[in-house]
């Protein structure tokens, strides 16, 4: 599966500008490309055709290096108009639940201390939740017309908008960010939230940090971050929380966490316009 990267080209222009500048430091490209699934995907992607198993996308970087990274960008497609305001809510909601996934994750570790969760960095903890639903945002743009099919289904009331997408295009956002990861070569743990994080019961592999994602997941669609059209919230899966120990009790403070560090992310997002 070939896969031309996409994205927009304001964080495009980001990224020319920040390898143009060399006084800029490091950390301020790998925030820029941090915040975008594909380019993240790719960054990691690239780097673990050489080195297998790199989850944190500092290393990748500095494998591919940001002159590397541009320079995929030249070739990315163009996002269509009428694309746009969708693929930003799959951004949003992936980057809500990447920050969810880091603050479950956390507490999980307070549960659990021995958990895999437990023993992840942040960074790979981060792109386990940005990447989990890539897929959903590849429809979009690589498959306009069968992603608009299911979109008009789903709002007839035929169902819910994945099952709708694996009807009209064969596969649905998680095979189809399977795909994605299984060309890249991302690691095993990536690879397993972005099959299962909708389907935890069926991951063989880094379960309880699948079930983190799809806890995370969740939990930020219930705070109204969906990718675009896909509004529909599946219910958590009983043993995902039985097997991170995770009460009913922890979730008001959780989300009162995932809030206030969400605000003062956009505040800050705000302030380096």
């Amino acid at each position: 599966m070939t896969t031309p990267g996409f994205s927009f080209d304001r964080t495009i222009q980001k990224l020319e500008h920040l390898f143009a500048d060399t006084s800029v430091p490091a950390e301020v490209a790998l925030a820029v490309i941090a915040s975008d699934p594909i380019l993240t995907a790719l960054t990691l992607g690239q780097s673990n055709q050489a080195n297998e198993g790199v989850t944190r996308l500092s290393d990748a970087l500095r494998a591919v290096g940001l002159g590397g990274v541009v320079g995929m960008t030249r070739g990315f497609l163009a996002v269509p108009e009428a694309a746009r305001a969708p693929l930003a809510a799959c951004w949003q909601q992936a980057n809500a639940c990447a920050m969810m996934t880091r603050l479950v994750a956390r507490l999980v570790a307070t549960h659990v201390p021995t958990s895999e969760v437990a023993q992840l960095d942040d960074q790979t903890l981060q792109a386990a939740g940005l990447l989990h639903d890539v897929g959903t945002a590849l429809a979009l743009v690589r498959f306009p017309g069968e992603f608009g099919r299911a979109v008009e289904r789903q709002e007839l009331g035929q169902g819910p908008f994945q099952a709708l997408l694996k009807h009209e295009l064969g596969v649905d956002g998680s095979d189809l960010g399977y795909l994605l990861a299984r060309n890249l070569n991302l690691p095993p743990v990536l690879t397993a939230c972005i099959r299962f994080h909708a389907r935890p019961a069926k991951a063989d592999t880094s379960i309880d940090v699948v079930c983190t994602v799809h806890i995370a997941r969740l939990l930020v669609r219930s705070l109204g971050f969906t990718a675009g059209p896909d509004r529909f919230i599946e219910g958590i899966d009983g043993d995902a929380l039985s097997r991170l120990h995770l009460r009913l009790d922890d979730y008001p403070p959780l989300l009162d966490r995932f809030l206030e560090e969400w605000e003062s992310n956009e505040m800050f997002e705000v302030g380096a316009r």
